[in-house]
């Protein structure tokens, strides 16, 4: 997304050293810290010491990728914009952002966004797949019965339904589910019990149009491995924080 919005930018002629793009996934990054803004904004003057007066009149863009793992970020990124010479972008996986606790740290300054992955419609629209009065009638109707059922088995994730090899597609959903649980669960909330959070999660994929009860699963899982209640319920608020699940 960030991405898209840079290539529109520089489309219309906003010069490329305006824009600044800083992922905090990156390794050679961390561990990063909220102070460390300063020594961005430094080494920016650095580059660009004639650039950077002229930005009183007409502001850079600043793009910042996954900040959720910047602690405390919420400060330096307000002084950043009220500085008046940035627009700030800022992504992330944690449904803290959207928080109106957010919000109000931000005090009116930001307008957020929710992205999910693409609906069966837009499924379509990616696909060129055109439905009028018409299309159930002619031989498109096979091919959106086609794309349905791919729908209902891959899910709407933009890459995944661009690709034509349904090994690629499993590949490719194999992979998220890898980042997804090492980055935005085990590495971020530093989870010691991997396991029982493997067995949640394969539980929660798998009976997702049925009531979940923590008291039933616990009796189940303790059986297995041990662990406590207590560990169950924080392990659901981190898969719903991290917005794998909505519990």
């Amino acid at each position: 997304m960030l991405f898209w919005l840079a290539k529109e930018l520089l489309s219309k002629g906003v010069p490329r050293e305006k824009i600044i793009y800083i992922n905090f996934e990156d390794p050679r990054l961390l561990p990063f810290e909220a102070r460390n803004f300063e020594v961005l904004l430094d080494s920016y003057r650095e580059l660009y010491p004639g650039l950077y007066p002229e930005l009183d009149t007409a502001k850079a863009y600043f793009f910042l990728d996954e900040i959720q793992v910047v602690k405390n970020w919420e400060i330096a990124v307000r002084r950043i914009y009220d500085s008046g010479k940035f627009f700030v972008f800022i992504t992330g996986s944690s449904s803290r952002l959207l928080s109106s606790e957010m919000a109000t740290q931000l005090r009116g300054r930001a307008l957020t966004f929710e992205l999910f992955p693409f609906s069966f419609k837009e499924v379509l629209n990616a696909r060129g797949i055109k439905i009028d009065e018409l299309t159930f009638y002619s031989g498109m109707r096979f091919s959106i019965l086609k794309a349905f059922e791919e729908y209902l088995s891959y899910g709407g994730f933009p890459e995944v339904v661009l690709t034509e090899e349904k090994e690629l597609k499993l590949r490719i959903l194999k992979s998220y589910v890898k980042t997804m649980f090492l980055k935005d669960l085990v590495e971020r909330y530093e989870i010691r019990n991997q396991v029982v959070m493997r067995e949640l999660v394969k539980y929660l994929a798998t009976n997702v149009s049925s009531l979940f009860s923590v008291s039933a699963f616990f009796r189940w899982i303790k059986q297995a491995y041990p662990v406590t209640k207590r560990t169950l319920i924080n392990y659901l608020n981190y898969l719903e924080d991290s917005r794998l699940f909505s519990c």
